[in-house]
């Protein structure tokens, strides 16, 4: 299965209809709910619907939803067939190990571009956290991740005595971001000073 959904979203690695993503996406996830033999989400169904195309198409908004470890494999299968994905938000769903492992597994044959994403108040703890860091090396555009009240977050890691394992992850995590993030502004400065050069001319 992981094969047919790298090559649906290589198909849709190009500036395509957004409504037909999002019915492929739709199709993809209740094809997954149906062998998981999971209800359908409505919030996830109302987002990949197709007739109702987002503001932003390449944001996804499931903060607070519950999807659980069981729904994200169905959901992160769809999410990968994005490429052109730039923000994901999973606050507040209660993601635990096997629902990070799932979601890494989903996304890392397919990195998209990826600038944010959001865990918030998720219950993982080292086998998803480290699967969240080799996520984090994977995606190329990512440079913020939202990791309050998680294993984590530093406040989190004191309050409850996490071993140094924790702060070790979360040391790793942050400085792959912070040196991208300077990347990405040394390019961005060299491609101005490129434009600025040929305005000249």
């Amino acid at each position: 299965f992981c094969s047919a959904v790298f090559v649906m979203a290589y198909l849709f690695s190009l500036d395509d209809a957004v409504p037909d993503l999002l019915g492929l996406q739709r199709e993809t996830y209740l094809r997954l709910c149906v062998e998981l033999r999971l209800k359908p989400n409505s919030a996830v169904l109302r987002r990949f619907d197709p007739d109702l195309e987002p503001e932003a198409p390449h944001t996804y908004d499931f903060a607070d939803n519950y999807l659980g470890d069981a729904q994200i494999r169905a959901v992160g299968a769809a999410l990968a067939l994005d490429r052109r994905m730039e923000e994901l938000i999973l606050g507040g769903n209660g993601l635990r190990d096997n629902g990070m492992v799932a979601l890494v597994q989903q996304l890392k044959y397919n990195p998209p571009e990826l600038k944010y994403l959001d865990l918030s108040s998720s219950r993982f703890s080292i086998v998803g956290a480290t699967a969240l860091r080799e996520l984090v090396n994977i995606c190329p555009c990512l440079t913020l991740v939202g990791l309050d009240d998680t294993c984590l977050d530093p406040a989190f890691i004191a309050k409850r005595g996490f071993s140094c394992d924790y702060n070790k992850i979360a040391g790793d995590i942050s400085q792959i971001l912070n040196k991208r993030e300077e990347m990405l502004q040394e390019e961005e400065q060299k491609q101005h000073m490129q434009r600025s050069e040929l305005t000249a001319f």
